[in-house]
C-alpha cells in the first residue's frame, strides 16, 4: 500500500514526538531509507510542509491561508487580530490574487472568511438581479 505525503508526515512526528532528540538523527536516516525503499523521496517537500502542519498542531498553532490582492506586509498587530477572530494562533502563508480587486480571504483547516471586494461585487450583483 503506497502512503501519502501526510501520512509519512504524521509517520514521522509521531517517531519523533515519541523519542528523545537525542535519537531524531537515526530516526531521519531510518526515515529517509523508507522514503527511498517506498519509491518516495520525490514526496519530501510535502512531507516536511505536512510534518510542520503537525509540528505546529501540536503547539497549538493552525496552519492559515491569507490571500490578498496586493502584496501586503503582515504586521504583528494584524496577526494577533486574526488569531482573536479564529480563536487560534494562526501561522499565516501569504498569497496574492489580482482577481481579489481589494480585501482579503483568510483560509483555516475548517473556517473561511472571505471579505473580498470580488465576493462582495459577486453578492451585490446576485441581491440586484432579483
Amino acid at each position: 500500500m503506497k502512503l501519502n505525503a501526510k501520512q509519512f508526515a504524521q509517520a514521522l512526528h509521531e517517531a519523533v514526538s515519541q523519542t528523545k532528540a537525542s535519537d531524531h538523527d537515526k530516526i531521519l536516516d531510518r526515515f529517509a531509507k523508507v522514503l527511498a525503499q517506498e519509491g518516495a523521496l520525490g514526496l519530501w517537500p510535502e512531507i516536511e510542509k505536512e510534518f510542520l502542519i503537525f509540528a505546529g498542531k501540536a503547539e497549538g498553532k493552525e496552519q492559515a491561508e491569507l490571500t490578498t490582492a496586493h502584496s501586503v506586509q503582515v504586521s504583528a498587530s494584524l496577526v494577533e487580530t486574526l488569531n482573536k477572530a479564529a480563536h487560534k494562533k494562526l501561522e499565516i502563508e501569504k498569497q496574492v490574487d489580482e482577481n481579489l480587486i481589494g480585501g482579503v480571504i483568510l483560509k483555516t483547516d475548517d473556517v473561511i472568511f472571505d471579505a473580498s471586494v470580488k465576493t462582495q461585487l459577486s453578492k451585490l450583483k446576485s441581491e440586484l438581479s432579483k
